[in-house]
């Protein structure tokens, strides 16, 4: 090994009139006879956006290694909008320490929904400046799998995006039986004259639901609980079922109960769904951890949503 590497030697050259992003050419001859020289045909000097392009799609497939900047996520299974597919709401908050104010440069919110194989099967992309940064709501459909969705912040001027993911895990849409699609913790809102995502809702409630990213509130802040009761295929035999809330503490003791509301449901397509939102009041809640459950027709529906109240 020694004898090896003491006849290996290593050449070094410099480029006076480098171009940034342009792939060029290198070749190398040898005169010595039992000389032989190993080397890159091409060789390319990066830009610095360039660079940032390149670690961004980094980070779209590996975005742990992307996860310093405090963005998280969640991808919140809202409800089937077929038998055979979910509306998967997928919300990522950016929190303030990530964006520069003075700066002029729009940001670039990139998202990516990947199978475990590796393929991209959804992709969306928001741009907008520091002043105007939303966080980030996106509406997907989705079959039965699993999924794990990144999403990338990237502006000209950083010198390494920021990054976070969400898993997905889509059960089958059960069939020929009443089903509750949540508990889900956060607050809905109606549409806007104007709102970019109004056009999905033609199809959908009008109003868009905004999920608790973090899990957690300050008493007295409003949270609502979001179930959808479904039906798929086949006709159910009675057009109404009953559902409501329950909220327990950290030792399963109910707190807050809701009133069972009588679900109607419509006969115009093989997927009927209706939506139950409860106001959940947390101003008179101690510190701690709570449970929002759900009950179709008296029985437990097997979800449920956790949320943490502090002071």
């Amino acid at each position: 090994a020694q004898r090896d590497y003491g006849c290996r030697y290593t050449l070094g050259f410099y480029d006076r009139e480098p171009k940034l992003d342009q792939v060029r050419r290198v070749s190398i001859s040898v005169s010595r006879g039992g000389v032989r020289a190993v080397y890159p045909v091409n060789y390319v000097l990066r830009s610095d956006t360039e660079k940032l392009d390149s670690q961004a799609r980094t980070a779209a497939m590996v975005p742990e290694m992307y996860e310093d900047g405090g963005m998280t996520a969640v991808a919140v299974p809202l409800r089937p909008v077929t038998p055979a597919r979910w509306e998967v709401l997928i919300a990522v908050d950016v929190p303030d320490r990530v964006i520069v104010p003075e700066t002029t440069e729009p940001y670039r919110l990139e998202g990516k929904v990947i199978t475990p194989s590796g393929a991209v099967v959804r992709s969306f992309e928001r741009e907008s400046l520091p002043a105007e940064m939303p966080s980030l709501l996106e509406s997907v459909t989705l079959k039965p799998g699993s999924y794990r969705a990144s999403v990338v912040l990237s502006r000209e001027g950083m010198s390494v995006p920021w990054a976070t993911h969400a898993d997905i895990e889509l059960a089958s849409v059960p069939t020929d039986e009443f089903f509750v699609a949540g508990p889900h913790l956060g607050e809905h809102a109606p549409y806007l004259p104007g709102d970019a995502d109004a056009s999905s809702a033609v199809t959908g409630p009008l109003w868009r639901f905004e999920p608790l990213i973090d899990g957690r509130v300050r008493r007295g802040e409003k949270v609502e609980a979001l179930s959808s009761v479904c039906f798929a295929r086949d006709d159910p035999g009675t057009s109404h079922t009953t559902v409501r809330h329950e909220l327990v503490d950290a030792t399963g003791t109910a707190v807050d109960s809701f009133e069972p509301v009588r679900i109607e449901l419509d006969d115009s397509d093989k997927l009927r769904c209706r939506a139950l939102i409860d106001v959940v009041s947390t101003s008179s809640l101690e510190a701690g951890r709570y449970v929002v459950r759900a009950f179709l027709n008296g029985e437990l529906s097997g979800s449920e949503a956790t949320f943490v109240v502090s002071d």
